[in-house]
């Protein structure tokens, strides 16, 4: 009985990793699909200069596309939870700091794709930072070199798409 269960936990742990790792791959692309626009809602937030705002949106861009594929990949599982947990954290402590004092109605989480209100992000945030506590907590599958092989090809094509999506921008 006990091994069903230690069984059921690393595959909840891993199918959590592996939704929100998606989750930062499909900001992450959003946020690239039109840089500018992300940018633009960005500035609602009035926290930076706006010379800073392009190397910002680049890192956030690139920092939730190496989150998404290192917990997609169990890379180092606990600390990039851990790592990951700390910054949707932050990313939430801005929207509703931003929400309250600023009223933004768009936290921009998805760029231009998808207007997100900032309740319904704080929402979702507070989902995923769950997730990542299991994650954090629960051993999943460790990492495999036929998993790596496979994770390296896909990366190297999202990595080149993602730098076609911002090249054509900047």
């Amino acid at each position: 009985m006990e091994r069903k269960q230690t069984i059921w936990r690393s595959r909840s742990a891993t199918a959590c990793a592996w939704f929100v790792g998606i989750a930062f791959f499909i900001t992450g692309f959003a946020k690239a699909y039109d840089v500018y626009g992300f940018i633009e809602k960005a500035k609602y937030y009035r926290s930076l200069d706006a010379d800073w705002m392009l190397p910002l949106a680049i890192c956030t861009i690139a920092l939730e596309l190496v989150l998404g594929w290192a917990l997609c990949m169990r890379l180092a599982a606990r600390q990039v939870a851990g790592f990951a947990f700390i910054v949707v954290g932050a990313f939430s402590g801005l929207i509703l700091y931003t929400w309250k004092v600023y009223g933004i109605e768009d936290c921009g989480c998805l760029g231009v794709l998808a207007e997100t209100p900032p309740g319904a992000s704080l929402v979702k945030n507070v989902i995923l930072m769950v997730a990542l506590a299991w994650v954090f907590w629960v051993p999943g599958a460790r990492f495999s070199t036929r998993r790596l092989l496979i994770a390296s090809a896909s990366s190297l094509l999202l990595a080149l798409s993602c730098a076609h999506m911002l090249s054509s921008q900047i």
